[in-house]
């Protein structure tokens, strides 16, 4: 995520730059923002506007200021720029996870025996609202068309599903779980072949995919979120200073 952030923060930044210390008009400003978000495919609609607004509300600070410190007050006025793009980052992983998610089932629905039964996978210390997840086997909420559509028994399966009370994949990934959905989420739907399930009892069929070291990763703290976006500020200060052509001496606290 902080890559994304960063590289979309620092272009906007020095765009906004580059109209304050030349035009210095706030819809000189907007032009420049607006010309590097087209080139942004992978943001949307929304995600382009709060950027945007962030970049306007930035770009109005920097009238009140000297040209000369003009880089200094984008460097240290960022904060919404970051916020913004976290935001975009956040909403297109999510969406672009549904629909990876969405399009293999769809692909499991049209295979000769079709595929309507999901396991999601187990992982230390997953986060409170997927723990009763971990282990469970799930069903896809068009399991009966997608069966008769093969031809299929589905009063067994309607039966099985009703006396085990299992509960669907689209309402997992809904609130307030947003199970795969969610961002930083590490579970998989592992597929089990129907005949599988239905010859098995939930207990051998949770064994197909057992609790696995994951390997503890150092936490990301406050201190290091710091260090990368002190990192952030010096950058875009450094480069809006040599586009300006009086180089200064940092002084980032």
């Amino acid at each position: 995520m902080y890559k994304t952030t960063k590289l979309g923060t620092e272009k906007v930044a020095l765009a906004i730059g580059k109209a304050m210390m030349g035009r210095r008009t706030l819809s000189s400003a907007s032009s420049f923002v607006l010309a590097e978000l087209a080139k942004m495919g992978w943001m949307d609609v929304r995600s382009k506007a709060e950027v945007r607004e962030a970049a306007d509300s930035l770009a109005r600070k920097c009238l009140l200021v000297k040209k000369e410190a003009v880089p200094r007050a984008i460097a240290y006025g960022i904060d919404g720029l970051v916020k913004a793009f976290n935001r975009a980052y956040k909403r297109t992983w999510v969406r672009t996870k549904k629909l990876g998610t969405m399009t293999k089932m769809k692909m499991m629905r049209g295979m000769k025996e079709p595929v309507v039964f999901y396991l999601v996978s187990s992982h230390q210390k997953p986060q409170p609202a997927h723990a009763d997840l971990q282990g469970e086997l799930l069903v896809d909420y068009y399991w009966k068309s997608t069966m008769e559509a093969a031809g299929l028994d589905t009063e067994t399966v309607g039966r099985y599903i009703h006396n085990k009370r299992i509960r669907t994949v689209q309402w997992a990934m809904g609130a307030p779980h947003y199970l795969i959905v969610r961002p930083n989420c590490k579970h998989r739907l592992l597929p089990v072949r129907t005949r599988y399930v239905l010859s098995h009892p939930l207990s051998a069929i949770r064994k197909l995919e057992q609790p696995r070291e994951t390997g503890v990763k150092r936490p990301i703290t406050d201190h290091r979120r710091w260090e990368e976006y002190k990192e952030l500020r010096g950058t875009v200060l450094t480069k809006l200073q040599k586009m300006l052509g009086k180089p200064m001496k940092l002084g980032l606290r």
